[in-house]
């Protein structure tokens, strides 16, 4: 009984994918789907597009984090001591379109810019900012 509930799910996926006929890689190059969903590579996102009925597209860079996704980070006193140079690359996307290198170099620059101006970072998302970020 459960080998001809399997075979209908096989051909109905299949069925349903005659026009995603293509092959992406197993690279990890992660990226952002407006469906809040992580996506391998944009040829993955572009799958999973191809295959359901709503309309899937390129929010960002890199995996989808909506915990942090339009807050205020939450910097440390500590880190505007921190030799950043030292952290791996995990790039953070500010608001205003700016792609700093990671969270601690995103923080001592939001330390150093309240030293002269009354300013609160926001963070868009996490990975490089891209054209559409607004």
């Amino acid at each position: 009984m459960k080998l001809p509930l399997l075979y209908f799910f096989v051909v109905s996926a299949f069925a349903r994918s005659e026009d995603c006929d293509f092959l992406c890689s197993e690279e990890w190059s992660p990226v952002c789907g407006t469906d809040t969903v992580t996506y391998a590579s944009e040829c993955w996102l572009a799958l999973a597009d191809c295959k359901i009925d709503d309309d899937i597209a390129l929010d960002h860079m890199g995996e989808c984090q909506p915990a942090l996704r339009k807050s205020r980070p939450k910097c440390q006193e500590s880190v505007r001591q921190e030799n950043c140079d030292l952290h791996y690359y995990n790039p953070v996307c500010e608001r205003s379109g700016v792609t700093y290198r990671s969270m601690c170099h995103l923080c001592q620059s939001m330390y150093k810019d309240q030293q002269t101006k009354n300013i609160m970072y926001i963070i868009e998302h996490l990975g490089p900012c891209t054209a559409s970020a607004e």
